[in-house]
């Protein structure tokens, strides 16, 4: 009786002789990680450009009310003073200049002698400097060099001098700047397109401009 059993049910020995089909050993085939491989290696070639796009776009946009609120501190200085602060060497902006003008302290936050006031004599406050705005040597320190929201230091500030609301004639300046600052490095300089600067000027009291993202002809303009 026993025997007739284990041979119906196909048992030998107490080991399953079935012959119904081998089951998968659980992982993926060679040709199913290729395609997921090509699958992930498309995907960072559409997003690494997006993100790099969007990421720009973010810090252009940084950029301009940075340049929005410096201008608008130069505007609040010549109403209490009845001029514009001397804030620039050769047409850039100088940091020490302007924080002596516009702080009445230097990039660590102490007060600044007399002598660097730029014609601040009161003291005043027309701006709040925050951190973001100053360059970062290695240990993440802040250094005497206030910079775009790419990191770039060379940024033109041009003022309206003689009062007639439009900063045009010598007073526009198509001045060329360098990407990068002196603890990142420097890039090669370049120089704003002259469709960018009309001939009949432009209507505003203070502007501004820098490199931007550095490639060639994507500089960012307080005006545009």
């Amino acid at each position: 009786m026993t025997t007739h059993l284990l041979q119906s049910t196909g048992v030998r020995g107490g080991a399953a002789t079935g012959s119904g089909p081998q089951r998968r050993a659980p992982g993926f085939t060679l040709v199913e990680l290729l395609t997921v491989i090509a699958i992930v290696g498309l995907l960072v070639a559409i997003l690494i450009p997006t993100m790099g796009g969007a990421r720009n776009s973010a810090r252009r946009a940084e950029t301009r009310i940075r340049f929005s609120q410096w201008a608008n501190a130069l505007e609040q200085f010549r109403q209490d003073y009845g001029y514009y602060p001397a804030v620039t060497t050769d047409g850039l902006l100088n940091p020490s200049a302007f924080l002596g003008a516009l702080t009445a302290r230097d990039h660590l936050g102490a007060p600044v002698p007399d002598d660097r006031l730029a014609g601040n004599t009161r003291r005043a406050l027309f701006h709040s400097v925050s951190e973001a705005e100053f360059v970062k040597d290695a240990a993440g320190a802040a250094v005497n060099e206030l910079a775009d929201a790419f990191g770039n230091s060379d940024i033109v500030i041009l003022v309206d001098a003689d009062g007639n609301g439009v900063i045009q004639g010598a007073e526009l300046v198509r001045k060329p700047v360098r990407p990068g600052n002196s603890q990142a490095g420097y890039g090669a300089a370049l120089t704003p397109a002259a469709e960018d600067f009309p001939a009949a000027g432009i209507r505003a009291g203070v502007i501004l401009y820098s490199a931007g993202p550095g490639g060639g002809a994507d500089f960012v303009y307080s005006w545009k």
